[in-house]
């Protein structure tokens, strides 16, 4: 059965080297079923102060937290990217784009 995967992410800035530090997600199913993600993460990179403008993370908001790859997201989509379902992302510019 399919799945829709609508996500959206915030990152420290707006280059290709930057890094995401937010993930918003819901996952859909035929049935209505809905699996909601919101989690923040860290980089060792820092957020531009273009970026926190934008969308209001700071340093101390990500401190201790896991990088994207450790999210429960990353880990749920890794199973999920597939031909059967469909990634629908928010405002993405690059289709292939590692983050």
């Amino acid at each position: 059965m399919a799945k829709y995967i609508l996500f959206d992410t915030e990152t420290i800035g707006n280059c290709e080297e930057d890094r995401i530090i937010q993930v918003g997600a819901m996952i859909v199913d035929a049935k209505g079923e809905v699996e909601v993600f919101d989690e923040l993460c860290s980089t060792v990179l820092p957020i531009t102060i273009e970026a926190m403008a934008v969308h209001g993370i700071t340093p101390d908001l990500i401190e201790g937290k896991g990088v994207f790859t450790d999210t429960s997201f990353y880990k749920t989509i890794q199973s999920l990217n597939n031909k059967e379902n469909f990634l629908i992302a928010h405002n993405m510019g690059m289709m292939g784009h590692n983050t």
